[in-house]
């Protein structure tokens, strides 16, 4: 609506008219389905009668008269606009000029609501309404004559479907999404519109962008599944432009922090920091990153940091390169967490207007108010594996020196900070990486030590950040390794309504589905993660994922295909060697098997035992095909003495 009526109706500040024309009967309220009609109170008299044909064939009908008496608004329009079954947009000259009623369409279309398009005079659309509904089919009374129009309009609204002619592609299966608040910031005065929201790649014809310098590719010209085709939006490394290079890392802490409190939001798929850290330090066009991600936005920046002096400049640019909204801040460096929260803040709410600052108090939970404390952080981080890759963010080799680097790091934040929740989620990743990444290095004793170690630690991390989505990711993963899969489960369910956009949570919710025997599942939600960041550096142990899950699923040759493709990112990424060689096993090429294994063992130093970090049951589908030369059946047992069976069966212990 255009303007802000009051509950008595006595003023219509948008017309020359001091009494409203008479309200054709009240608002609608109830259980039942019902329209949310939005229009210009100038074009009352016409649009009445509307509604009130409407009211006559038994149409539930919600519009501005139904403001609540002491409610705020905007937040009772957001609510009823969330609730409707329908949104019926009464077109005219009046109601297209109205911000507002802009307003109101782009909510609509951010929750994917069946819209009806309802032309009662044919007005041109301002540039943001022609982007947004410019290209769905409506409903023009001014060509088809009343009784025409009014049966187009009943069997509009008629339809629950995406396919009616009014609704034009919009994805109204949001319908049975998650009931989460939605909020009104009425705070800012933005200058992106609502435009930004909708989907931004509709070639359907065109190629998938290569993910990285392989064979593998992702479709990254489809909209993100479950998020009503609204575009990705990806965060670049900011760049260092201090004189100082050991300041990389406060660079890469700002970029991390950025995108967390981005994902925190949950509005609008978010690609993975390990997508986008392949970009740094190259000068690529961001017109080709966007493609090669499939984001519709990119924001990048830079961080100078001189003495205790720093100054951040950002930018939120389109896919197609253009500029939307920029700003820099200067300020001492003790102040940096105040100005990396102000920064999410800034950025949503260019981008998304009806979202409060207060959404983004969850991803601020992680931080800490002690600077020595958060420096000594992002030097840990630094050092350490990125979550579940092989290398660090930079692309560098992460030994165990560098490991223990870190541990004394995060133990140093910990200590000068007991409930900074980022730093014991570190101590759980440095942990956890030792039973992902560097399983071999230990016994099975320290093995099991280092596990409950870092459950421990990911423990203390989650009573302080419940579903920030590393910590919940680190944890079932641990719990999962540790043998509880019932509780690795529970938490990664939940972490995942409060996180749609992260793609690592997708992917451990996908190993913890193909462990539960749940393979046409988890098959979906790997697919989810690979497309929510399609150049992950951790995309090795995400195709590894996948080859277990086709293996599960007796798909040997898929197995052993995604095996390759896994083994083609990191040749250290043990895991995919077994699972290669025990599908090829399976398959009945016990040659190539054991080709594969002297390949591996090639590799390896001489006293190295196959051990998987992710113990689990052996797979019935290879126990079901292997059969061993001293006839020892696989089934029933755990995943590292099948293995270690298999690989003496192929002569292993001979070479």
């Amino acid at each position: 609506m255009d303007d802000i009526v009051g509950a008595t109706k006595e003023v219509h500040p948008a017309s020359d008219k001091s009494i409203l024309t008479q309200l054709p009967f009240p608002a609608y309220i109830g259980s039942e389905p019902y329209i949310f009609v939005c229009y210009s109170h100038a074009d009352e008299e016409v649009v009445f009668a509307e509604l009130e044909w409407l009211r006559s064939r038994d149409f539930n009908i919600w519009y501005d008269e139904g403001i609540t008496p002491g409610e705020e608004w905007t937040s009772e329009l957001a609510h009823r606009i969330r609730d409707a079954s329908h949104f019926l947009f009464m077109i005219t000259s009046n109601s297209v000029a109205s911000k507002n009623c802009r307003n109101e369409v782009a909510l609509a279309l951010r929750q994917g609501k069946p819209m009806v398009l309802a032309y009662l005079t044919n007005p041109d659309l301002p540039d943001a309404l022609e982007l947004s509904i410019g290209s769905m089919q409506g409903i023009l009374k001014h060509k088809l004559g009343d009784e025409a129009f009014q049966q187009k309009l009943e069997t509009a609204l008629r339809s629950d479907t995406d396919a009616s002619e009014t609704t034009m592609g919009i994805d109204v299966t949001t319908q049975h999404r998650r009931k989460a608040p939605l909020y009104i910031a009425a705070l800012v005065a933005v200058s992106v519109v609502f435009f930004l929201s909708l989907p931004l790649f509709e070639d359907k014809g065109s190629t998938s962008a290569t993910a990285v310098e392989s064979n593998i590719t992702i479709d990254v010209t489809t909209p993100v599944p479950g998020f009503s085709g609204r575009a990705a939006i990806a965060v670049l490394p900011f760049v260092n432009m201090s004189d100082d290079p050991e300041q990389e890392y406060f660079a890469d802490g700002i970029t991390e922090d950025l995108i967390t409190g981005l994902q925190s939001f949950q509005s609008f798929p978010i690609i993975a920091r390990t997508s986008t850290f392949q970009y740094k330090g190259k000068s690529e066009d961001v017109r080709d990153i966007a493609a090669a991600l499939g984001a519709g936005y990119i924001i990048e920046g830079s961080v100078r940091k001189v003495r205790d002096d720093v100054r951040i400049n950002v930018q939120l640019i389109n896919h197609l390169g253009q500029q939307l909204w920029a700003e820099n801040y200067d300020f001492k460096f003790n102040d940096v967490l105040h100005i990396q929260a102000e920064l999410v803040s800034k950025i949503m709410l260019s981008i998304e207007p009806e979202l409060i600052i207060s959404e983004a108090d969850r991803a601020r939970f992680v931080r800490t108010e002690d600077m020595e404390a958060f420096d000594y952080y992002l030097r840990a981080a630094a050092n350490t594996f990125a979550p579940f890759a092989f290398t660090d963010l930079n692309g560098q080799v992460v030994t165990p020196e560098r490991l223990e680097l870190a541990r004394e790091y995060a133990t140093k934040a910990v200590t000068l900070d007991p409930t900074f929740a980022a730093g014991w989620r570190m101590l759980n990743h440095i942990d956890g990486s030792y039973v992902v990444n560097l399983a071999y290095l230990l016994s099975k004793e320290e093995l099991q030590e280092t596990l409950e170690r870092a459950i421990e630690y990911g423990e203390r991390s989650r009573l302080l950040s419940p579903f920030e989505p590393t910590v919940c990711s680190c944890l079932a993963a641990m719990l999962l390794m540790s043998g509880d899969i019932d509780g690795a489960r529970l938490l990664q369910e939940e972490s995942l309504k409060q996180n749609p956009a992260n793609a690592l949570v997708h992917a451990v919710m996908a190993k913890i589905l193909q462990v539960s025997g749940e393979g046409e599942h988890a098959l979906r939600e790997i697919t989810l993660a690979k497309r929510l960041s399609p150049a992950d550096m951790a995309m090795t142990t995400f195709l590894y994922f996948e080859a277990a899950i086709y293996q599960n699923l007796g798909r040997f040759n898929e197995a052993i295909t995604a095996a390759n493709m896994s083994l083609l990112l990191s040749p250290i990424n043990y895991d995919a060697f077994y699972l290669k060689i025990t599908s090829l096993y399976a398959s009945g090429e016990r040659g190539s098997a054991q080709s594969t294994l002297a390949e591996l063992k090639a590799k390896l130093p001489p006293d190295f035992q196959p051990s998987s970090g992710w113990e689990q049951p052996f797979p019935q589908s290879v126990a079901d095909k292997v059969i061993l030369v001293n006839g020892i059946s696989l089934h029933g047992l755990r995943y590292n003495e099948g293995l270690r069976l298999i690989f003496e069966d192929l002569g292993w212990g001979a070479w």
